[in-house]
């Protein structure tokens, strides 16, 4: 019995494919674990590098799949080719059992090779997938902590991001030119719980006598940094000026840094800031 072209076709693995299979089989499962569990927990802060580095290992990892399935096609051929020949009854058993070896080692490995790679997978389309079905927008927005502005106590956050100095200075200049009695407000939401689409967010008050104006910047925590990320004011004709929120991830916060301002330099500013002010939302169109 001699091969049909068929089983010929199958035999013919290219040999960039089979070169690759042979010196790097080794590599490629622990290199394509590392590469997608790193792109998992370290997030799209690492950059595309290990994003398209993951990506480019499950392609060939499926490719060796692909071509490991032809092995064991090929494997199974010869077993049935062996058995239809009439050689040495020794000589026959021990090719049977090499093949039979050699199908049972390919099986497993190819097992393994499909699990792994169905993981790789799974780490890889977790985040989306999870931003796809957990994304919604806010109900509210509340506020985690609201106080006024205290250089003593908040050098600190000066000394950390230095911006903020220059944003209080402009806001108190500009108070003196409207010569109104006005304070310095500085808030920080409480996280999202989960992930958000691009929201307006405006700041309420139930009085109208108090005047509050500011500037509002996304916080986005990594494993080594905080970073301020202004988000664009969007004035209204009517009613309060509006911030254009954009996507957030869940753990994100909302900076406010502001002034409240008084009609009559002798009224008193309130004292529980979390009453007086409030962030409302509303859908983007």
């Amino acid at each position: 019995m001699s091969p049909s072209s068929d089983d010929e076709s199958i035999l013919n693995v290219p040999a960039p494919l089979q070169f690759l299979y042979n010196w790097w089989k080794g590599l490629l499962v622990p290199a394509t674990i590392v590469a997608a569990i790193a792109a998992y927990f370290l997030g799209a802060d690492v950059g595309w590098v290990v994003a398209a580095l993951s990506i480019g290992f499950v392609v060939v990892f499926h490719v060796m799949i692909f071509f490991l399935r032809r092995y064991l096609q090929a494997a199974v051929l010869a077993e049935k080719f062996l058995a239809a020949q009439d050689p040495e009854p020794d000589e026959r058993d021990k090719a049977l059992r090499a093949v039979h070896s050699a199908t049972r080692t390919a099986n497993i490995l190819f097992s393994f090779l499909f699990l792994v790679a169905a993981v790789a997978i799974v780490l890889l389309s977790y985040q989306p997938v999870y931003r796809l079905l957990r994304t919604k927008a806010p109900q509210t927005v509340g506020f985690e902590s609201v106080r006024y502005f205290d250089p003593t106590r908040d050098s600190g956050l000066f000394q950390q991001s230095p911006f903020l100095e220059a944003v209080t200075t402009y806001l108190k200049d500009e108070a003196k030119s409207e010569d109104r009695n006005t304070r310095i407000l500085l808030g920080t939401t409480t996280a999202f719980a989960h992930p958000t689409p691009g929201v307006t967010i405006s700041v309420a008050v139930d009085d109208p006598a108090h005047v509050i104006t500011g500037y509002a910047f996304r916080l986005h925590r990594t494993q080594k940094a905080l970073f301020y990320e202004p988000v664009p004011l969007r004035y209204s004709p009517s009613g309060p000026a509006g911030f254009s929120l954009p996507p957030c991830d869940a753990g994100d916060q909302v900076f406010f840094v502001g002034r409240i301002s008084l009609p009559n330099k002798t009224d008193p500013f309130p004292e529980d800031l979390k009453n007086v002010m409030k962030f409302s939302v509303e859908a983007n169109k």
